[in-house]
């Protein structure tokens, strides 16, 4: 019996889920397509997986893939996707999203991943990053 009830909650999860993913770009506006990115980061941080630290070149301000009015209706958030690899050197596509300004295009930023997005990250000096990582993302032809 709990096990039933178990499943009917995971499977009505999963479709709240995923009718709030298709429905978030209908309620938010902005300058392009960022919106869906959003939607994944979402689902992202409640399907579960694990928690992985990665690392990546600080993107160029102009590289962003979308991007939508921030909360304040004043400014933007910019969405990013970078090549972004683990303390062994294997890459993924991460996707970011800076809020309220572009990327600054300097440094390498230390990425807290879940799934696909990276759901919290900072700037780290290029001595901060494991040398297989830097490999990677110096082969993945990032600037930095």
């Amino acid at each position: 019996m709990k096990r039933n009830a178990h499943r009917i909650q995971s499977a009505l999860a999963a479709a709240l889920i995923v009718a709030g993913f298709f429905a978030l770009p209908l309620t938010l506006s902005g300058c392009d397509s960022g919106t869906m990115a959003v939607g994944k980061s979402v689902i992202d941080r409640v399907l579960p997986s694990d928690w992985r630290t990665m690392w990546a070149a600080t993107p160029q301000p102009d590289a962003f893939t979308g991007c939508y009015d921030d909360a304040s209706g004043q400014g933007a958030n910019y969405v990013y996707d970078v090549c972004a690899a683990d303390g062994n050197g294997r890459t993924k596509t991460i996707t970011i999203i800076s809020f309220g300004s572009k990327a600054s295009g300097e440094g390498y930023l230390q990425l807290d991943v879940k799934g696909g997005s990276g759901v919290h990250y900072h700037a780290v000096e290029a001595d901060e990053v494991p040398d297989k990582a830097l490999a990677a993302i110096e082969a993945s032809g990032a600037d930095a």
